[in-house]
């Protein structure tokens, strides 16, 4: 089962219909948690994904503006494939337009409870979603040529340093969210609150790029990796989902300590091409 919902692909709330070109990332496969780097939209961006995670977009028809990758490694090549190793997590980049009317600091938990939404999550925090930890930071500029004013910024807490040598923000959290599985619809006359759910950490970050009325959101969902089959993980999860904190959330700088994965997709982000958002 996919983990993304066919309505957050849909981007009908949030996205912009834009025609782009078609996705030539490379197919290599590596072992052992090798990244290997994709070409996004035509490679006007790419960035580092996990090898072994596969383009949505060959087995599914996927908006313009998203590109979508996620986890579903196998032990051998037959089809049917034998069985399910991989994560299931899944990574979205979205091209957005701009939310003039969002401030920054408010901009993450925007996106997430938007995400939030369209998989089904009940609206009470305490039973749905909840947020750990979220900031506002600055990224860019610091990839290449390093503006003189910027030379005092710790280039290692840098989130995305080779987006472009111009300084924006970045909006980033991390969290939790009870996803119902019926994907975009009700299914069985069952309201999707009332369906099997599953849950799921979700590290978002979301690039404010004014200048071109662009929000570029980058969101990683992968299952939540505690005991969430028995009563000690449903605990645990409810527990945290009540706003207990969790450990390693924020670093002694107060900065989000984002997850490894999401700090190399991150880090390795890059626009090529800026006419892309023409």
């Amino acid at each position: 089962d996919f983990w993304w919902q066919e309505n957050v692909l849909g981007g009908e709330k949030r996205g912009r219909n834009k025609t782009m070109s078609t996705n030539t990332s490379n197919n290599a496969c590596g072992k052992n948690g090798s990244f290997a780097k994709r070409d996004l939209f035509g490679g006007a961006m790419s960035c580092n994904i996990p090898s072994e995670w596969r383009d949505v977009s060959g087995v599914r028809q996927v908006p313009d503006h998203q590109e979508v990758y996620q986890d579903c490694t196998t032990l051998s090549t037959s089809s049917p494939p034998s069985e399910y190793v991989g994560t299931g997590g899944c990574l979205i980049v979205e091209i957005l337009q701009r939310q003039e009317d969002v401030d920054d600091i408010d901009a993450a938990k925007f996106f997430f409870d938007d995400l939030a939404d369209a998989n089904g999550c009940d609206s009470a925090e305490q039973h749905g979603r909840h947020i750990f930890a979220s900031q506002v930071v600055t990224v860019g500029g610091f990839g290449g040529n390093t503006r003189e004013e910027d030379t005092e910024h710790d280039v290692s807490q840098n989130l995305v340093p080779n987006l472009t040598e111009t300084v924006y923000n970045a909006c980033t959290c991390i969290g939790i969210q009870r996803i119902a599985m019926g994907r975009d619809h009700n299914i069985s006359r069952r309201k999707r609150t009332d369906q099997e759910t599953r849950t799921a950490e979700i590290e978002l970050c979301a690039l404010c790029l004014e200048d071109v009325q662009t929000d570029l959101l980058i969101t990683l969902t992968m299952p939540h990796v505690t005991k969430s089959d028995n009563a000690e993980g449903t605990t645990d999860m409810i527990r945290m989902m009540q706003g207990e904190s969790k450990e390693g959330v924020t670093g002694a700088d107060g900065q989000v300590s984002h997850g490894s994965l999401f700090q190399n997709i991150l880090k390795s982000f890059v626009v090529n091409d800026w006419t892309l958002f023409a």
